[in-house]
């Protein structure tokens, strides 16, 4: 009887009795590459080249296949080159010219397969070549619908997804880090995208427009107010104005966070001190490039709006402004009105994104929407809507409860990720509330700072009286997810309580009452 050989060995090297081989004798290395050959070709040489051989990713996961099987490369195998040999063994070139891989048939199992129709390109994103964007982008919506919450990513399908090749930031950008990047945040509309010739490229880089991309998704959700302008959808259990779902859509599905912890979300239903909030945190945030005292006249926020500098995240996906996103340095500063449920997944269970919610109390919050939404002619609104719109949930956001809820529980549970804030409580207080946004994004004030008077400067320069009185809040419009808002109808009073001039006490106690009921046992209440 025949010595049994140290397997394993080719499969059809094993005579009918199960113990004689072939008198051909494989290496150790040959051995080992006949059993990841399927694996490396489609994963490993996806574009048919090799890296420098030892450092490259290829290496490192075959050494850590070696291991895995219990056959890790020894030394003398390291100093010999034996990893390096099994990549060039077993390249996706090399295997697709071996005469054996392209014979006519494959007999057994295969019946009559050709050889040569297990290897054809191997090209990681040939799919864009054979599918329409639509196609792959539903593609990549079901799979991210199926793996949310499992932990497991896997590349998209559409080479749109990717992130910008080769784009820098130029013109306008802060002073720079020793790593030669622009340090951040700077004002999004100051971000420029240009091409490897160094042309700007200010029409942003052709994308299927998300409002087309997702159409067919969006017409399948539940409808609220169907045929007048206010028209709702219902996503992830929350109802949206229908011209915001495809953003919205697009950021639960498609945005990636930073590794090293450069995103802060600003989240907030409408009218609840949004606006404020990004003027605050952007100040705070980038007070090392642009100092809050002295020639206040040179801030960003002195010639741009707040959502200039700060965007709204699903606005962005709208405008086709993703490689702004992808391109703007870290920290990035955003904004969004989505649900905490809709953030996606790999934000909020990483510890490096921080989240600040801001919520309002409902009463006043809904004046102002009112006097807002009635500054456009295409989005007016009776008072009467207006009033009803919380108990019957076509407030933008609602359930509204809910919304604020998802950002209080992940508060209480997550304090070092979630920072809830409560409007009153930074306009009662504002320096304890902006030292509370520094330390929490981890910029806190030093002393010098605080002696300097700079927490000072910050709500000066933020104060509601000097953005109102800006030329860039209130001179001309700006479009958001299509529709044209006057820049001066983001601010109006901002006062506590205005919405005694509005309602009889009956509406306010019938209001107060419904809500009071919603949040009975959570442990929220609004300040009045």
């Amino acid at each position: 009887m025949a010595t049994a050989a140290t397997g394993p060995v080719p499969f059809k090297d094993v005579d009918d009795d199960g113990i004689d081989f072939s008198p051909r004798v494989l290496s150790p290395k040959e051995e080992f590459a006949d059993l990841v050959a399927s694996l490396l070709r489609k994963q490993l040489f996806m574009d048919g080249r090799l890296y420098q051989l030892g450092h490259s990713p290829r290496c490192r996961l075959i050494r850590l296949l070696a291991a895995f099987v219990g056959r890790p490369f020894t030394a003398a195998e390291e100093a010999a080159g034996a990893v390096a040999s099994v990549i060039e063994l077993c390249s996706f070139d090399r295997m697709k010219g071996l005469e054996v891989n392209k014979r006519s048939g494959t007999p057994g199992g295969y019946k009559s397969i050709p050889r040569d129709a297990f290897f054809r390109k191997g090209v990681n994103g040939d799919c864009a070549n054979h599918m329409s964007p639509e196609t792959a982008a539903r593609l990549d919506g079901i799979f991210c619908d199926k793996f949310r919450g499992t932990g497991l990513a896997i590349p998209t399908t559409g080479s749109r997804h990717e992130a910008p090749q080769k784009h820098h930031i130029s013109a306008m950008s802060p002073t720079n880090t020793g790593s030669g990047k622009p340090a951040g945040p700077i004002p999004f509309k100051d971000i420029i995208i240009s091409d490897d010739d160094g042309d700007d490229n200010r029409q942003q880089q052709q994308q299927p427009p998300v409002a087309d991309e997702y159409r067919d998704v969006i017409a399948a959700l539940p409808c609220r107010l169907q045929g007048t302008p206010q028209r709702m959808r219902l996503y992830e259990g929350a109802w949206y104005r229908e011209d915001w779902v495809p953003g919205i859509i697009a950021f639960h599905r498609r945005f990636v966070p930073r590794d090293d912890g450069g995103d802060v979300i600003l989240a907030s239903l409408p009218k609840c001190g949004t606006t404020w909030l990004k003027a605050l945190a952007f100040a705070v945030a980038a007070r090392g490039a642009y100092p809050p005292a002295g020639d206040v006249q040179r801030h960003p926020l002195a010639r741009l709006s707040p959502h200039d500098c700060v965007p709204f995240v699903e606005a962005a996906y709208f405008a086709g402004e993703e490689a702004r996103l992808e391109a703007a340095p870290s920290p990035r500063l955003m904004s969004t009105h989505a649900s905490y449920s809709v953030l996606p997944a790999s934000m909020r269970e990483n510890p490096r994104c921080k989240v600040i919610y801001i919520c309002r109390q409902p009463k006043d919050m809904l004046i102002s929407y009112w006097h807002f939404m009635n500054r456009s002619k295409f989005n007016t609104m009776s008072f009467s809507d207006v009033w009803k719109s919380i108990p019957e949930s076509t407030y933008f956001g609602s359930p509204i409860w809910e919304h604020i809820l998802g950002y209080w529980n992940a508060s209480k549970m997550n304090p070092d990720r979630v920072l809830f804030l409560k409007y009153e409580d930074v306009l009662c207080d504002p320096i304890k509330n902006i030292e509370r946004i520094a330390e929490f994004i981890g910029q806190p004030f030093s002393e010098a700072e605080k002696k300097a008077g700079i927490v000072g400067s910050i709500i000066n320069l933020c104060s509601l009286q000097n953005l109102k009185a800006l030329d860039p809040n209130n001179i001309g419009f700006r479009r958001v997810v299509g529709i044209e808002v006057p820049n001066g109808s983001y601010f109006r009073k901002g006062k506590v309580g205005d919405w005694v001039n509005y309602v009889t006490p009956e509406m306010a106690e019938s209001l107060d009452k419904f809500l009071c009921d919603k949040f009975h046992g959570t442990g929220f209440a609004f300040t009045d």
